[in-house]
């Protein structure tokens, strides 16, 4: 048994059915009203909606739970496509959504994107893709849904791609057409595949015009195909059903009306039927196999919140356990290493020999990089700064006078002239006493040939810091 769940705006339709040899041996049908809690076939009301769904299968005794939701909104997009023979499904679904970008505003992953190939395109470059876009966010509903009104869901199913699983009719066009008080759900089956589909809102009366116009939309848009039959399949407008037949067979004089029971119910009871849940029941016909996932992982499929709970609790200590028993051992392994590592007086000889080895080349490297920054510095410092050359003539004696100076690599090298030889000496001394000086050297000193002028020497400055 399983059952097939359409939720409109206005009711909740339920076929409950068994399905042997491809058809039906069972079918029970249950149509209640619903004030609230969807809008356009999003459920917008989870808890409300659910606790209907509950009431209404406890009230008619229904215990089975597998269940195809049937999906009724304009918010599907159903678009008819030429494009090329491709082999691999991730390369059809890339090139689908590609085209359809292109089309309208379309963002791939706020859909999932099923898709039908019409006709054979076993030798064919070019094929006709249908393709149903349902959005992410009103599919999330379905599976909330499932979730809290205690269903197990087998599937969705998209309420104009129902009747793709009617074999029967592949060899012609149908409409299929759903009128109801307020809204008509008009669908195209093309060979065997549902290429067209509209929803519309309709006013008293307005019912025949809206599906002439969708026939003639379709037709200019589909010269190739011509609609040969319509089903109606809706007992809301029973009564004005004769004048509607009459009218539309006015204006689609080549089209055949079919208002009787569908073959596939042959030899069930008429009275366990409602016209209402023709696509359900069309949906449950399969059981729920090639039926869409309304879930995109298995894991999610299980509706029992109290079996997936406890289910969860079970396995999350399971696991802890394990992690646990698994980390205690490693531990113990770890720690009885350890300790006969560290009792061993061969390995404290040899982490002793290893330590001290550690502190020497810590030392050579040290040394290293003294040495490597204090030839850097001497090369990019040759010369002496001006502070020296301040300091050297801050402490020049008031009777010594410096004819000429020279600076190089190795220090400062000055000519001098002093009037006396104790002048020579202070002057020594205060070049001794500058903190930029290492050493000094004086070359022979002469009387100078003028014997009021003093004495010539030359001072050589050896600065610290610097190569000799």
């Amino acid at each position: 048994m399983i059952l097939a769940v359409e939720i409109n705006d206005s009711s909740i339709n339920i076929a409950q059915a068994s399905v042997k040899k491809g058809r039906l041996s069972r079918l029970r049908c249950i149509c209640e009203d619903t004030s609230r809690g969807v809008d356009d076939g999003n459920i917008a009301d989870v808890d409300f909606v659910a606790e209907r769904i509950r009431e209404i299968l406890c009230r008619n005794r229904i215990n089975t739970r597998r269940t195809v939701f049937v999906i009724n909104s304009k918010s599907v997009i159903v678009r008819k496509l030429r494009l090329p023979v491709l082999k691999k499904r991730n390369e059809i679904m890339s090139m689908i959504g590609y085209e359809l970008s292109q089309l309208m505003p379309f963002n791939s992953p706020d859909y999932r994107m099923h898709y039908e190939v019409a006709g054979d395109c076993t030798n064919e470059k070019y094929a006709w893709y249908i393709i149903y876009c349902i959005p992410e966010e009103l599919l999330a509903g379905y599976r909330e849904l499932a979730l809290k009104s205690g269903l197990k869901p087998a599937g969705f199913e998209i309420y104009c791609s129902c009747v793709n699983k009617l074999r029967s009719l592949k060899e012609e066009v149908s409409v299929f057409a759903d009128i109801g008080e307020k809204r008509i759900s008009f669908t195209v089956m093309n060979r065997g595949v549902s290429d067209f589909s509209r929803t519309t809102e309709i006013y008293h009366g307005t019912a025949g015009s809206e599906i002439i116009r969708c026939i003639r939309y379709y037709q200019s848009i589909d010269k190739e195909s011509k609609i040969s039959r319509m089903y109606i399949f809706n007992p809301e407008i029973k009564g004005l059903l004769p004048s509607f037949i009459e009218s539309m067979s006015d204006e689609l004089s080549a089209v055949e009306i079919v208002t009787e029971l569908p073959v596939f119910l042959q030899g069930i009871d008429e009275a366990c039927y409602d016209g209402r849940c023709f696509m359900p029941v069309i949906a449950a016909l399969n059981e729920g196999r090639g039926s869409y996932r309304l879930h995109k992982s298995k894991c999610y499929e299980i509706s029992d919140f109290k079996t997936a709970a406890t289910m969860g609790i079970v396995l999350a200590s399971s696991l802890f356990f394990i992690m646990g028993a698994v980390f205690a051992f490693k531990l113990h392994s770890e720690y009885e290493y350890m300790k006969s590592y560290v009792s061993s007086e061969e390995n404290i000889l040899l982490s002793n020999e290893i330590e001290r080895l550690k502190t020497d080349t810590y030392n050579n490297e040290k040394k290293i990089s003294d040495a490597v920054e204090l030839k850097n510095r001497i090369e990019k410092e040759s010369y002496a700064d001006s502070e020296i050359f301040r300091c050297i003539f801050s402490v020049v004696p008031e009777n010594t006078s410096l004819r000429s100076m020279h600076v190089g690599i190795a220090g400062v090298s000055m000519d001098c002239t002093s009037s006396s030889v104790r002048e020579i000496a202070v002057f020594l001394s205060n070049l001794r006493n500058l903190p930029g000086i290492e050493d000094i050297y004086i070359d022979e000193v002469s009387k100078n040939g003028d014997f009021e002028k003093g004495y010539d020497y030359t001072v050589h400055c050896v600065l610290r810091g610097m190569q000799p």
